[in-house]
């Protein structure tokens, strides 16, 4: 296997990657720009001069799990999907934030303003009192869309995941076409094989199954959460989910930590609803 190339930093990179860095360290009371700052680090790999992977940077340059950073970038991303009148409302603290996640992402704001109404701060104690009077007991009983692992799957990837079977019906016409010229090669079929490059016409529908197959949704994105839309995700293309093809062949290289993590927090979640 060859060994992967890692280029330097361009001169360009190298700033970024300070002033990212001096976000971080200036941010504590601002994980929004904190949470900007990470994804522009992991997802352009700036981190790459010290660190193999993410995670690794993580560790060594702000002695923290990659937990901390995703935590804080999943919390970012539910905070700019709020509209903007109650933004400024929430305290940019992860912990409030945290709270706020738990509520159904259309009665997010609800809470938010019966708070505000009650005149009280905006807390993770007020956010759960607040909820627990908003959020019908249905809401929190419905039905959540999965994928194909199991995880939830946001608002915002819902209507591309609800279009898997076109991707199905097609591939499922290709593998017809494949049979169709199978049968004829093995019964010697003088109406494909007389004239027909069964190889090459063979071959190219085997292909195109495989590349089709990459454009039905397997999975909600690890990289943005399903939130591509927020947080402009260049990984799944803005669509919020990826293929299986993608989950089992892409070479990303934190590919291997975050479905790691994926799948636990997935276990997590089917032993609290046993």
């Amino acid at each position: 296997m060859p060994k992967e190339i890692t280029l330097p930093l361009t001169a360009i990179e190298q700033c970024r990657l300070k002033e990212c860095e001096r976000t971080i360290t200036d941010g504590e009371r601002n994980f929004l720009e904190v949470a900007k700052a990470l994804v522009e680090i992991r997802d352009k790999r700036l981190y790459r001069k010290d660190a193999k992977t993410f995670d690794e940077y993580v560790k060594k340059r702000w002695f923290k799990s990659s937990n901390w950073a995703f935590k804080m970038i999943k919390a970012a991303v539910v905070v700019e999907a709020l509209p903007d009148n109650l933004c400024n409302a929430v305290p940019k603290k992860e912990r409030v934030v945290r709270e706020l996640s738990k509520v159904p992402e259309e009665l997010r704001a609800a809470v938010i303003e019966k708070v505000v109404q009650n005149g009280e701060p905006v807390t993770s104690t007020t956010l759960k009192k607040a909820a627990a009077v908003i959020v019908p007991a249905k809401a929190t009983k419905e039905e959540v869309v999965t994928d194909e692992f199991g995880w939830p799957i946001p608002p915002d990837a819902i209507p591309t995941w609800n279009r898997r079977q076109e991707v199905q019906d097609l591939l499922t016409q290709i593998s017809r076409i494949k049979s169709v010229l199978e049968k004829a090669r093995e019964e010697n079929d003088a109406l494909y094989m007389s004239e027909l490059q069964w190889q090459t016409a063979w071959a190219a529908a085997k292909d195109l199954h495989w590349q089709i197959a990459h454009a039905k949704p397997a999975a909600v994105c690890l990289f943005c959460g399903g939130w591509a839309k927020t947080i402009k995700c260049a990984q799944c293309d803005g669509r919020g989910l990826i293929s299986d093809k993608y989950w089992a062949h892409s070479q990303h290289p934190e590919m291997k930590q975050l479905k790691a993590m994926r799948l636990k927090e997935i276990t997590k979640l089917k032993e609290k609803t046993k």
